[in-house]
């Protein structure tokens, strides 16, 4: 048998290392130009189901909760924030926050859209996570007055029926990440009772009826 020289392994080594990655990618690659579409259409969803003149407040609500579900895997992301909190929480508790969880959610979105100002976004390009099926979606958006844009990044999981956003990374910073750590903070304060988040999630809540 015929001994080859070292640098022919070592080359097959890294055929052998990029064919893979390139397998790897090859599905987030492909997938690439409709996650693109997936956050621009839900954007132009959104902004023309909530600016529409002589919505009600009801109707406003209504709209925001169905594109939430829509586009968004609420009751994973309200699980995630949770955390180790989760499983110590008894039935009625899970409920009612998974109920308090998506209220929130659509109150500040509704909120956010009152303060809409025309602001314009951009997509960028997809990354993929490393994960099966999973892939980040870059977006800019302008700021009114000359402002510096802000960077938001779409973390998108594909399935049989489509996309679905399982987190919202802004300026690099997770949301779902930093709303985990805010709700451990408040259930340690609270001496470890699930209890003590309900109740401010039910202000925080109110907060928002309110305003």
């Amino acid at each position: 048998m015929v001994r080859q020289p070292a640098f022919v392994f070592r080359l097959s080594a890294a055929a052998a290392f990029v064919l893979a990655l390139l397998l790897l990618l090859q599905a987030p690659l492909a997938a690439a130009e409709p996650a693109r579409r997936f956050i621009s259409d839900a954007a132009d969803e959104a902004i023309a189901a909530m600016v529409e003149p002589g919505l009600s407040e009801r109707e406003r609500e209504q709209r925001v909760r169905a594109l939430l579900n829509e586009h968004f895997a609420v009751e994973e992301i309200a699980r995630f924030v949770l955390g180790r909190h989760w499983p110590r929480a008894t039935e009625a508790e899970r409920r009612e926050y998974l109920r308090l969880f998506e209220d929130i959610i659509v109150f500040a979105y509704i909120d956010r859209f009152d303060r809409f100002t025309g602001e314009s976004m951009t997509v960028g390009r997809v990354t993929p996570t490393g994960l099966p099926d999973e892939v980040v979606v870059q977006t800019e958006f302008s700021q009114p007055r000359g402002t510096r844009p802000v960077q938001v990044g779409w973390r998108l999981r594909e399935t049989d029926t489509g996309f679905e956003i399982i987190d919202v990374v802004v300026e690099n910073v997770s949301m779902s990440q930093t709303q985990r750590s805010e709700f451990a903070s408040v259930v340690r304060r609270s001496g470890g009772r699930i209890e003590g988040l309900l109740a401010e999630m039910r202000a925080m809540l109110e907060r928002f009826r309110s305003s």
